[in-house]
């Protein structure tokens, strides 16, 4: 079965939301609304949030022993954390990415089998029109089929 961009966009909403593990929401005031998928980002620039976007889905097949081959799906996506206040938005891209590193669970989150999650780069920048400072994200997520 292959895995498609929503499914796994409503996955990582899913570890973001409700992650036992994960504090995002109590430094979100427990608003679900703020979690959203990059192309819905709220028009009015809310104080603080973060967007998800699903770069791109790779399927790779990894042999194991007695040559079975186990299909595997590397995908490449970008979160982005925003904040009106400096201090806020620091602390929130530091736990989430901590959250996704560190204390992330291999486990089954919205019917997608998630192994793991790996950071690959993580750049800060301040946007003068939104007047928001804004931490980007880029990340590898690795699925079963």
């Amino acid at each position: 079965m292959a895995y498609n961009g929503l499914k796994i966009g409503k996955s990582l909403f899913s570890i973001l939301k409700n992650n036992a593990n994960i504090n995002v929401a109590s430094l979100l005031n427990n608003d679900p609304g703020l979690i959203q998928p990059a192309p819905m980002r709220l028009e009015n620039y809310p104080v603080l949030g973060i967007t998800y976007e699903i770069d791109s889905i790779d399927n790779i097949d990894i042999k194991k022993a007695y040559n079975k081959n186990i299909p595997v799906n590397l995908v490449s996506a970008k979160l982005e954390i925003f904040a009106e206040d400096y201090g806020t938005g620091a602390e929130l891209a530091r736990v989430v990415v901590e959250e996704l590193t560190t204390l992330f669970v291999p486990s089954n989150y919205g019917g997608v089998v998630i192994q793991g999650i790996n950071i690959d780069n993580v750049k800060q920048d301040f946007n003068p029109k939104t007047r928001r400072y804004v931490w980007r994200v880029l990340f590898d997520i690795r699925l079963y089929n």
